[in-house]
């Protein structure tokens, strides 16, 4: 009965994720245009589809998904460091990794290094500091909190126009930006809860259409 149950389940979780995704306007939306979450949601995908293929131990299937999970990293850095800790964890429970925990790494890293160390080293080149990815992660930060209501005192904040006509360096206007927003949470630690549900609240919800980058579509 558990055999037969499993391979039902294998059979019909496909056609019902498929459902799922066919009547998402959410992600309808985003196949009409020519963006960065589109194509991330894809690569993510297909790095999940690599691993479970690789669940036998294969080395090559690991490497390839670890390429694919770098390149979904460089069109949205956002899941890069959460997904590896899963992935290392997530290898443990494979016999075959579990047996070649080194080749495991070693499959892993390279397949990152291939993709994102190119990117790095552009980054380095350009700027002089290691940068990993995108420069752009404080003001990522600092307007995750700046846009929620209700804030204690958010002339702390100070304006993001105000920042940038300082006319600072890429980096440092980003230090700046990333710096305020740790001061801000640091002196009013009563305002995360708050801004952690504004966060959540337009991650599940769209009140006036799909925000994308700030466009509502």
């Amino acid at each position: 009965t558990f055999v037969l149950g499993r391979q039902l389940a294998n059979r019909w979780v496909g056609l019902a994720a498929a459902l799922i995704v066919a009547e998402c306007s959410f992600l309808i939306e985003f196949v009409t245009r020519l963006m960065s979450e589109t194509l991330f949601i894809f690569l993510m995908l297909a790095a999940l589809v690599l691993l479970l293929w690789g669940r036998n131990g294969k080395l090559w299937l690991l490497f390839a998904a670890s390429v694919v999970l770098g390149l979904a990293n460089l069109t949205r850095p956002v899941l890069l460091l959460p997904f590896l800790l899963f992935l290392v964890i997530w290898l443990w429970f494979i016999p075959g990794f579990r047996r070649r925990p080194l080749q495991a790494l070693i499959a892993l890293g390279l397949g990152l290094l291939l993709t994102i160390g190119p990117v790095v080293v552009r980054n380095y080149q350009f700027h002089g500091k290691l940068v990993l990815i995108s420069s752009n992660s404080g003001f990522t930060f600092y307007h995750g909190i700046d846009r929620t209501d209700g804030l204690t005192d958010p002339a702390f904040l100070r304006s993001k126009e105000e920042i940038q006509d300082l006319e600072l360096g890429e980096l440092e206007e980003q230090a700046l930006f990333r710096q305020i927003a740790i001061q801000y949470l640091q002196r009013y630690p009563q305002d995360i809860p708050r801004i952690v549900a504004t966060q959540v609240e337009e991650f599940t919800a769209a009140r006036q259409g799909y925000k994308v980058s700030d466009v509502v579509m």
